[in-house]
Order: structure tokens, then sequence, then C-alpha cells
């Protein structure tokens, strides 16, 4: 796998990028192929990883989570190189970021279910 890559499809594009063995995965239980709901999973990697100014930690609760508006209007960041639906539904080969607000689920309810 390669760390702190920006281009899926270049093995050269970046300095920062490192390559490194996966010494195991688990993929989340409820995955089913080709949906992409629960697409998420975790590696075990073989040694520590250096953190960077282009590698760092997923961050995610220690905790479950009781009160699912607790965070709403908190600034999230998401990145992927997910599809690029209002484009021509292909993936994106540079990686992709967005720093948006967390909705309520009132909110969300209200905008698509009015």
């Amino acid at each position: 796998m390669r760390l702190g890559d920006s281009n899926l499809w270049s093995d050269n594009d970046d300095h920062s990028a490192i390559e490194m063995e996966v010494a195991d995965f688990i993929v989340h239980p409820n995955f089913v192929e080709p949906f992409a709901y629960f697409d998420v999973g975790l590696l075990r990697l073989p040694q520590k990883v250096t953190f960077s100014d282009y590698i760092l930690p997923v961050c995610l609760p220690n905790i479950p989570v009781t009160d699912l508006d607790e965070n709403e209007g908190s600034l999230v960041t998401l990145t992927g190189w997910g599809l690029q639906r209002n484009v021509d539904i292909t993936t994106s080969a540079d990686l992709r970021r967005i720093h948006i607000g967390i909705f309520s689920q009132l909110y969300v309810c209200i905008c698509w279910f009015s």
C-alpha cells in the first residue's frame, strides 16, 4: 500500500508517499460488492507509521455517539477518490478534499423528505 499518495494512477506523483506491506486486514462484515454501503475496513501494518503533513490518522470517536446532533455545525474534512457523479460517473485519479459542516438529522430529514 502507499501512504501519503495523492494520485491513484501514478507511482511517482508525490515525493511524500511511502510504500508499506499490509500484515492483515478486516473488511466490514456488512460490506457486499458492488454496493458502496459499509465500504470501510481496517489494515494492520507490520510497523509503526511516522505521521507527516501528508500521512495522518483517521479520527474516530472512542465512545459510542448517543446524541447524533451534538456535533452540529462543526467543520469536518472529507477526502477520497470517489465517484464524480456531476461530471461523468468516473472515479477521480487525484485525491479530493472538501471542508463541510455537520447538519442535524432534523435538517437533513426536512431537506430530503419534506
